[in-house]
């Protein structure tokens, strides 16, 4: 019945929690108007009278078994705890006494909670049973992202799997931490300036669906929340002198909006912080949830950072126990619980990536959001075990930006280790696998913006500011390692990470080249520090298909990724790209020096690749490449400036005279040089004096492969325009809108697969991460995630498919999975479901057990993508059949 998955929706993510607050609907029969009203809006693929239809539907087919309470015969769906309970029970099962997910619904499962919290539909399962089975609440610690029943993927994951894309605050239940911040400490830190963020760039916006729809503003809404918690708490415990502090009149007055929520800030806190006294019982003890004190008294001997939200979820049972029980609490309490799940999904809405906004810089404005929370001791604590708890991790590689300082850089990493020894010895106590930890240090990318051009100095290079930082960070981390080598031991890597558009891999190639070739001495008695090894965030996001490819490229000559490097995402080497192009509807946004560049990239790569039938389309990018390059550089360049670099009166007089001319061969020689430090150029052509000593990371001595051709003047000067002409810098980045012909089209699809193959023969990984890939991306769901395309052995006995496919290095991981809302086994789990469902009209598409087998060896290659090694760990190598 996926009408009431709608219906779930619509009722805790789309209704305005201030009509609820009001009595204009009710909790215990949704209003038939304000259903049609809401219906229109978003259900609509039935008409009025469809959803009439539906209306009726829903009233007569939900029903919780026969209701022993007076007035609760008629429970129907249109009840919102009958509706979600019914969901909930459709949806979950208990598997050895944990609620888990029925794996066949858990695309199903996955779609619901993008728009309603997963813990509502745990607790609405529990009340169900406590309904059915006299249970009692129980045990309110599980898993922020619970599992799945099927019992083969469980025990193929429990074989070791490794995390090789972690970004540790990212991967904190950041959402989960920050409502708990706000619901006990109404004054929080950051709580206003986050609240106004919310406000004014919100992420999900919802249609008002009649005229009288209104909301409150986000701290409005947060303290409304809060209020309700602590009255419901009160109520429960029945602690009178708490409830008399503000009447429950009182409080109705202040929920509707009658008194203003701000004018009673300081009272609700007060309640709050009475809740925090009276539930201690005279202990010293204090925990940092007051609603944990009513879980059972042996909770609380366990370990704070184990129970966190289990005063929450404990509050949320309750009281839906109390409602399909019939209980006789106030009528009104339920109403307002109703709005508190409501107003609750608002903010998770703005701090879970709920929508369907594609591209990295909406993840970025989500996973900024984060930062309000300041206790980072607990965020580690909650992303590290969140992900290990069960004993399946192998391998974690956390990820995290670099200090400034070599004792800085130290301080970080032995904080981190402090936390996660902890969490290494408990698992152990359990029986269960304590994974091996490390450590790759990513480097922010950052936007380059034009500076006016009265502020601009001869020195400023592209990126001139980020490359600054990256040369001092750079030097710290080189000195971390030299003196810190206990500490440096365990850091195994580095990355670059963040929104890709308009910051190239060209911008860390110094870097990289210096990091990766610094080997400290090994002293002995000393932890060996070991060669860093490359990642790079790329072809994740970028604005047309030929520009992410050469994104990829560049990542792979710039940065000298060798065989056992990684890149991150990497999408646009496997996705679809007829249906990326039919998504923008053929025509591409995109700023004219990009385009300029892939221009002529595709020029020689179609070339080099041996695509046939593009003679036309050559000559098409030879047009465009005149058109945009005297646009950009020719208009910007003076002969005079040629004439005072060069010292060369003939090249003046030959350049008056249009003798002598740039061409599409000479720009691309000059873009091979990118990965070169901008200083070697300074002066208009190379500058071969800097290229040895200390200086010698500042060359690129692997590409291009001639390196001669840094001599050639004009090359060198075209590499020097593009670093330090303002003219030309400001005019790239104007915008240009290009129409993709279907001739360009259909040779971008070959020669995707032609680069795909090239690639796959580097050797170099691809860290996948399909939750993020399918939010970020344009892909429309799992079952077209790029990593089928780019490895198939064991998915498919087609020949010819496994012949065409590069069977590349690839591996799974979650990316940001406090962001994302998900988990490493569960990323598995959404990949196999997703591909067992998969059709081609009524013929499935892949068998079950190649599924499995198929993901088994993705889980081999992730152990073995792993940057971890000693020697008493060797990847797969000891592995048993």
């Amino acid at each position: 019945m996926f009408n009431l998955d709608e219906i779930v929706k619509m009722y805790f993510s789309v209704i305005s929690a201030e009509a609820i607050l009001n009595d204009q609907m009710s909790y215990a029969e949704f209003p038939e108007t304000d259903f049609k009203r809401a219906a229109k809006t978003y259900l609509t693929r039935y008409s009025d009278t469809e959803n009439s239809e539906l209306y009726e539907y829903i009233r007569n087919s939900i029903q919780i078994e026969g209701h022993p309470y007076a007035g609760m015969e008629n429970r129907s769906g249109l009840n919102v705890f009958a509706a979600l309970e019914e969901l909930a029970e459709q949806l979950l099962v208990l598997d050895d006494n944990r609620v888990v997910c029925q794996y066949a619904k858990l695309l199903r499962f996955r779609e619901i909670t993008r728009y309603v919290d997963e813990d509502i539909l745990v607790c609405a399962y529990k009340a169900v049973r406590c309904k059915r089975y006299g249970e009692t609440v129980g045990n309110c610690e599980w898993e922020t992202a619970i599992g799945h029943n099927n019992m083969q993927l469980n025990r193929i994951v429990k074989k070791g799997i490794s995390e090789n894309h972690f970004h540790l605050y990212g991967s904190a239940p950041s959402f989960q931490l920050i409502w708990l911040e706000m619901m006990n400490r109404t004054g929080a830190k950051g709580l206003v300036e986050l609240a106004r963020q919310l406000d004014e760039r919100p992420r999900v916006s919802r249609a008002h669906y009649y005229n009288a729809y209104k909301e409150a503003d986000c701290l409005g809404k947060i303290l409304k929340a809060a209020l309700i918690r602590v009255y419901l708490t009160a109520c429960l415990r029945n602690e009178h002198e708490e409830k008399e502090f503000l009447s429950m009149s009182l409080v109705g007055r202040i929920l509707s909006g009658e008194l203003s929520v701000y004018d009673y800030q300081y009272e609700i806190q007060q309640m709050i912080d009475l809740q925090n006294i009276y539930g201690r019982f005279g202990s010293e003890e204090e925990v940092p949830d007051y609603a944990l004190y009513n879980v059972e008294r042996n909770g609380l001997e366990r370990k704070r950072e184990e129970m966190l939200f289990a005063g929450e979820r404990w509050l949320t049972c309750r009281i839906m126990i109390c409602e399909i029980l019939g209980e006789k609490l106030p009528e009104q309490l339920y109403q307002w619980f109703y709005a508190y799940l409501v107003l609750k999904n608002n903010i998770r809405d703005e701090l879970v990536q709920t929508n369907h906004t594609v591209g990295f810089e909406n993840f970025q404005i989500y996973n900024n959001r984060k930062n309000i929370y300041r206790n980072q001791k607990e965020q580690i604590f909650c992303a590290v075990m969140g992900s290990v708890r069960q004993g399946n991790v192998k391998s974690l590689e956390i990820r995290i930006t670099p200090g400034e300082t070599a004792s800085n850089n130290a301080n970080r990493i032995l904080a981190i280790e402090n936390i996660t020894k902890k969490i290494k010895a408990e698992l152990r106590e359990q029986g269960l696998t304590a994974p091996n930890i490390y450590y790759v240090l990513h480097f922010p990318k950052r936007k380059e913006i034009v500076i006016p051009k009265e502020e601009y100095k001869e020195e400023f290079c592209r990126h001139y500011a980020l490359r600054k930082e990256l040369y001092k960070k750079e030097r710290a981390i080189c000195e971390f390692r030299e003196r810190y080598p206990h500490v440096a031991s365990i850091v195994r890597g580095i990355d670059a990470c963040a929104q890709e558009i308009g910051c190239r891999p060209e911008v860390f190639g110094p870097t990289y080249r210096a990091l990766a070739n610094h080997v400290p001495e090994d002293i002995l008695g000393q932890d060996k520090v070991r060669q860093l090894r490359k990642t790079y965030h790329v072809g994740e996001d970028f604005e047309d298909v030929v520009d992410g490819l050469r994104a990829v490229d560049e990542a792979i000559h710039f940065l000298d990724l060798q065989c056992g490097d990684r890149i991150g995402h990497g999408t646009v080497l496997g996705i679809d790209v007829e249906k990326w192009y039919a998504y923008k509807n053929n025509t591409i946004l995109i700023t004219q020096q990009d385009y300029l560049d892939s221009v002529v990239w595709l020029y020689f790569k179609l070339s080099e690749f041996r695509i046939p039938d593009c003679e036309n389309l050559k000559r098409h990018l030879e047009q465009q490449f005149d058109k945009y390059f005297n646009k950009i550089y020719l208009s910007s360049i003076q002969a005079e400036d040629l004439a005072f670099i060069w010292l060369d009166k003939q090249r003046e007089e030959e350049l008056r005279s249009g003798i002598f001319q740039f061409n599409i061969y000479t720009y691309y020689e000059a873009w091979k040089l990118r990965g070169d430090a901008p200083e070697l150029y300074q002066k208009g052509c190379f500058d071969k004096g800097l290229e040895f000593g200390l200086n010698e990371h500042l060359v690129n001595k692997h590409y291009p492969e001639k390196f001669e051709n840094r001599y050639r003047k004009e090359v060198g000067f075209l590499y020097y325009a593009y670093h330090y002409n303002w003219n030309i810098r400001k005019i790239g980045q104007e915008p240009a809108e290009i129409y993709i012909s279907p001739e360009y089209l259909g040779s971008i699809v070959k020669l995707q697969k032609a680069y795909v193959q090239y690639f796959a023969s580097c050797g170099i990984g691809i860290e996948t991460n399909p939750s993020s890939n399918v939010l970020i991306s344009t892909i429309s769901g799992y079952d077209e995630h790029p990593i089928i395309q780019l490895y198939n052995k064991d998915l498919t006995w087609d020949v010819k498919s496994l012949q065409n496919c590069p069977q590349a290095n690839v591996s799974i991981n979650t990316d940001d999975k406090g962001v994302f809302h998900t988990s490493l086994e569960n990323e598995y789990a959404l990949m196999a479901c997703a591909l067992e469902k998969s059709k081609k009209g009524e013929e499935y598409l892949y068998n079950r057990q190649m599924i499995y087998q198929w993901l088994d060896n993705i889980r081999q290659m992730g152990n073995l993508q792993s940057f971890y090694e000693d020697g008493n760990d060797r990847g797969e190598n000891n592995e048993a059949g």
